[in-house]
């Protein structure tokens, strides 16, 4: 009768230990990954931002020489061209270059209400078609590569479509992607730094 006692007392003992053990908050690492409820909700980026994001994207990009890019405001252009209706958009900045010698460009929408998804949907739908048009008549190295690393960005009701970057000196046939993707991603980390504060 004693050894059955102390079989049920051993067998308790381990039972409540397994039981604290699987209880826990700590991951067997011994440190807490889960987060802790934040009473506030994720800040939205504020209204207004296109012109602070525009500058420093093309800063962050191009430093002091920058490219000679023209600001599109014609709103029926910008329909036909990007499907982008002027009901989807509360303001835009849309810079692209004056002739085919460039393929840089910077389109920054700030969406209207719960528009935001939609014109992610067209900017990368018109990033397709510039892919396909450099496929059919490349005309400079970089144009395709660069086209192919174009970005589309959605931070909150902006949404952007980045295809920017400069070639640099030591930049070949074989490196040229890699080069156009790291050169557009200094431009999407450009829209976060001033988006994301």
């Amino acid at each position: 009768m004693k050894m059955k006692s102390i079989l049920a007392l051993s067998l308790a003992l381990v039972l409540s230990v397994s039981f604290m053990a699987g209880c826990s908050k700590k991951p067997a690492g011994g440190t807490n990954s889960s987060t802790p409820p934040s009473s506030e909700a994720p800040k939205k980026a504020a209204s207004g931002q296109l012109e602070a994001v525009y500058e420093n994207v093309m800063k962050k990009v191009f430093g002091e020489e920058q490219p000679n890019l023209i600001k599109n405001e014609d709103a029926a252009q910008i329909e036909e061209l990007y499907g982008l209706k002027a009901d989807m958009m509360k303001a835009y900045i849309i810079a692209m270059p004056m002739m085919n010698i460039s393929v840089d460009t910077f389109i920054g929408i700030e969406a209207a209400e719960g528009k935001a998804q939609e014109v992610a949907k067209k900017l990368t739908e018109y990033k397709d078609t510039v892919i396909a048009n450099r496929e059919a008549f490349p005309y400079l190295p970089d144009h395709l590569p660069k086209a192919k690393a174009a970005q589309v960005v959605v931070v909150d009701d902006y949404v952007f479509y980045l295809s920017l970057g400069v070639v640099g000196e030591n930049v070949t046939d074989t490196n040229m992607q890699e080069s156009m993707d790291k050169e557009v991603q200094k431009a999407a980390d450009a829209v976060n730094e001033i988006l994301k504060k």
